[in-house]
């Protein structure tokens, strides 16, 4: 029977290429969610692609007794599982690294990487919402966020939520109009001709402006979304902003 595949979830099985984790992972890519295998070896996990679809499974590096490692491959995950388990100690494996620290390192991965379902109000409150677009079919505003996720990095999404005037997206400088009338139109120029200009707003509402009545164009060096809309959220608010 065919998978369809529910790609907007993403599902990271921390030693999903075990015994147990062969029948959770086979059980999960019925439901058509991605999976994200993390495991020490993932060039011996190449046995679990065939239970899912096609791309529905893929397996990362990832070591429990290295919490960078636990951390990055829980990045953009909608959830988390941790099978992993030893029977015996050998070498640096050890009932208190893996099956204590490890456990713990998941545990923190998982909260730093965030809940969307927290993040949806935070992302209204934060007034995200007057400026970006968050799904397809909207009328377009700000750069649209839709599998932002998947397009950028964490590092680089905090970036652009800190400092947005860091890297701008391409196509969405900030522009200032300065007419002949004296009003001043700020905003994103959609297409340009030589007769006019058409400009959006934040807002989403697009302006034609004759050449004729342009006084002054100023491209400004700085982001229209502002420094310090997220100063007010703790560490993990942040998080699941990030993660919505």
């Amino acid at each position: 029977m065919a998978i369809k595949l529910n790609s907007s979830k993403l599902v990271t099985i921390y030693g999903g290429s075990g015994f147990l984790g062969r029948y959770v992972t086979q059980e999960l890519a019925r439901t058509g969610c991605r999976i994200r295998i993390a495991v020490r070896r993932p060039d011996l996990a190449g046995h679990l692609q065939p239970l899912g679809g096609v791309g529905q499974i893929h397996a990362v590096q990832a070591n429990l007794r290295y919490p960078d490692s636990v951390s990055k491959a829980a990045e953009g995950a909608d959830a988390v599982v941790n099978l992993v388990g030893i029977l015996f100690e050998t070498g640096k494996q050890k009932f208190s690294s893996v099956q204590a620290e490890g456990a713990r390192n998941v545990a923190r991965a998982a909260k730093a990487a965030g809940d969307p379902q927290r993040g949806e109000p935070l992302f209204k409150q934060q007034s995200c919402i007057a400026c970006h677009t968050y799904a397809n079919g909207q009328n377009p505003k700000g750069p649209h966020l839709v599998d932002i996720g998947r397009r950028y990095k964490r590092h680089e999404l905090i970036e652009s939520v800190l400092k947005p005037g860091a890297k701008i997206a391409q196509g969405f400088d900030t522009y200032t109009f300065v007419l002949e009338s004296g009003k001043v139109v700020i905003g994103f120029v959609v297409s340009e001709s030589a007769d006019s200009v058409i400009l959006r707003e934040n807002s989403g509402v697009e302006r034609t402006i004759p050449q004729e009545d342009i006084e002054q164009r100023v491209k400004q060096k700085v982001s229209m979304m502002p420094e310090g809309l997220i100063n007010n959220l703790t560490p993990e608010e942040l998080a699941d902003l990030l993660a919505y």
